[in-house]
């Protein structure tokens, strides 16, 4: 029995995704997408909807990295249908953070705000704390962006918060 169909996933499609970041982090925009292109189009032959839901994930936050509001809110749409029809509980919550926050950056404030917020809510119900801080950050900036400096604070304190418990447990 192979990996992928033990675990739903397969990695062919995880390693480009992780590359498609790596790309990223070391200053290879272009290369990236081209990257996360390859992980999308492998998950897609392979019809895994976890793989794709994964590349796709992977291809949101590559977006969200580049501060590209509208292809972040695509590829999260696509995210949150996929996993809403197979019960990817993680993915749901992730592609709502990531589509409330192109929302919010595309001048739709207060439903993005709200998306970010119900995405962290499900988030949490997951028992999964990786990411939060970040995703926090992320909202606390947007508050901080509407004048609602008390909130922003707040929010950004609970990411240190967050960070801080995280880090001592490892």
């Amino acid at each position: 029995m192979s990996y992928s169909s033990l675990y739903g996933d397969e990695p062919g499609v995880i390693c480009l995704s992780y590359e498609s970041w790596v790309l990223w982090l070391l200053g290879y925009p272009d290369q990236a997408l081209r990257r996360i292109g390859e992980a999308i189009c492998l998950a897609q032959r392979l019809s895994q909807p976890f793989s794709l839901a994964y590349a796709l994930d992977f291809a949101a936050v590559l977006h969200h990295f580049r501060r590209e509001e509208e292809m972040t809110k695509e590829r999260a749409e696509a995210v949150i249908a996929i996993s809403t029809e197979h019960g990817f509980t993680l993915y749901l919550a992730h592609g709502a953070i990531l589509r409330g926050w192109a929302l919010a950056e595309q001048g739709r404030m207060d439903k993005g705000i709200a998306e970010m917020h119900r995405g962290l809510t499900i988030w949490r119900a997951t028992g999964a704390g990786v990411g939060q801080p970040y995703y926090l950050a992320r909202l606390a900036e947007l508050y901080g962006k509407l004048r609602q400096i008390e909130k922003g604070l707040t929010t950004f304190h609970q990411a240190i918060d967050i960070a801080r418990i995280q880090s001592a447990k490892s």
